[in-house]
Formats: structure tokens, sequence, C-alpha cells
């Protein structure tokens, strides 16, 4: 993702995943086996991970400093954030191992169905509250500016709208572009919608996949109505997690009640 962006990187990912990855081509009960609980403990350390190789090095590129030398050494260091969370995980892996003992056989793993699910459970509340805080925050500085306008200087009166946050112009269009600020703008636009719309296909696919029996149309209209309902109020990435989450659900109860 650092060298090819979202919305041409993900499309590439899921089409690839969907027709060539056996998780995703095997039929509902063998998917589940190639599901290994013993490693969603390695999930303990995943948001930890993130928090300190994303998060760290993202909140110093974001400072404002007189010294451009340094600026531009913070946000060389965090183009290097894949690596960091890679290293750091590792890191707390192995501590983690060196203090506690292996996970127990296979004939006890129900014992541990409990702790895992906790585990997992942890990551996803992790992942879903880093993809709600800021779509959340951006609707409530956009909330702020209409409320408020006399808190805001003339420039973000007039750019800081919904119209002119989330909706891009058209793709093919002559109108010369007013400035290098707003054309990196719609990029990121147009990157996010294609990104999220394949991604969530993806994690929606998986799931309808992963199902023992097909949607009923009470069903349907359901689960239509909570993507709705979260993509409005929590964002794209958040319906993936959501997605991702009960697809986990259903293979997890398929592994426990084979």
């Amino acid at each position: 993702m650092q060298t090819v962006t979202y919305g041409c990187g993900m499309p590439l990912y899921c089409l690839a995943h969907l027709f060539i990855s056996s998780t995703a081509t095997a039929d509902k009960m063998t998917a589940s086996k190639f599901v290994d609980h013993r490693n969603v403990e390695k999930l303990e350390d995943l948001p930890l991970s993130i928090i300190v190789g994303y998060g760290v090095p993202t909140v110093l590129m974001c400072i404002p400093l007189d010294n451009n030398l340094l600026h531009q050494w913070l946000g060389a260091v965090w183009q290097g954030h894949p690596l960091w969370i890679l290293l750091l995980q590792w890191l707390l892996r192995a501590l983690r191992t060196g203090r506690v003992e292996q996970a127990e056989a296979a004939n006890k793993r129900k014992a541990n169905t409990r702790h895992l699910s906790r585990v997992r459970n942890r990551a996803y509340l992790f992942a879903l509250g880093a993809a709600a805080i800021t779509h959340i925050a951006t609707l409530a500085v956009i909330a702020q500016r209409a409320l408020f306008p006399r808190l805001f200087s003339q420039w973000a009166q007039e750019s800081i709208t919904l119209q002119n946050v989330y909706r891009p112009p058209p793709l093919l269009t002559n109108s010369p572009l007013k400035s290098m600020e707003l054309a990196v703008l719609n990029f990121l636009q147009y990157d996010m919608y294609c990104g999220s719309f394949t991604s969530n296909f993806w994690a929606l696919s998986l799931y309808l996949e992963s199902r023992r029996a097909p949607l009923g149309v009470g069903e349907s209209l359901s689960l239509g109505f909570k993507i709705l309902s979260l993509c409005i109020a929590a964002g794209p990435s958040a319906v993936l997690v959501f997605l991702m989450y009960i697809r986990d659900e259903e293979t997890s109860m398929a592994n426990y009640t084979e």
C-alpha cells in the first residue's frame, strides 16, 4: 500500500483472493478447517504494535515544525510503518512466548475457546474504533463549522462542507484544477471509494460463502440495513471490520461444531 494506492491495490488483492485463495474457494466446512485458532493469540499484540508502529510516527509527522529537514526525516520514518508494526509484533510475541507456556494441545482446544474469542474480539474492537474515530472526527468538524462558523476562517467556512469533503468531481472532466491541494483531495476521494467498495464487496462475499445456509429475505434486508447504518455512522472501514467479524464468527462456529 506504500507504493500502490488503496483504490488500485485493494481491488487487485480482493480479486486474486476470491479466485485463488483456498479459504475463499473451498466449501464452508473445509474453509473453517483453515482457521488455526492457536494463532488468534497473536492478535493480542497487534493493537499495541499498530499504536506504537503507526500511531506514534503519524503524530510526529503531523507536528508543525520550523525545521524542514527534521520534518522530512520524520516523514521518511513514517514511510516504514508497516515494517515497524511487523517488528514490534514479532518482538512482543517473542517476549510473550518467553513468559508463558505454549498453546495447549489440539485435544484441549475447546477449553481455550473463550480466551481466544476474547482476544479476537478485542482486536476487532480496536480496528472498529480506529476506523470510526477518523470518520466521526471528520463529521464533527463539518458539523462544528456549520454550527459555529465564526470559529473558522473564511477559507475553512467555504471548504469544509459535506459536498467538498465527500463528493469528488466527475472522473473525466476538462475543467482545470484550482490547486494542487484540491487535486490531491480529489485523488484521495476516488481512492477511498474504489478501495472501500471492493474491500466491502470482498468481505461480504467471504461472509456469504462461510454461511451454512443462504440468507433469507428478512436476513438480507436486516444485514443491508446494518451495513448502511454503520457506513453512515462510522464509515466504510467500520463496515469492513463488521463483515470480517461476522464471517469469523461463522467459520468459528463451523470449526467447533464439526
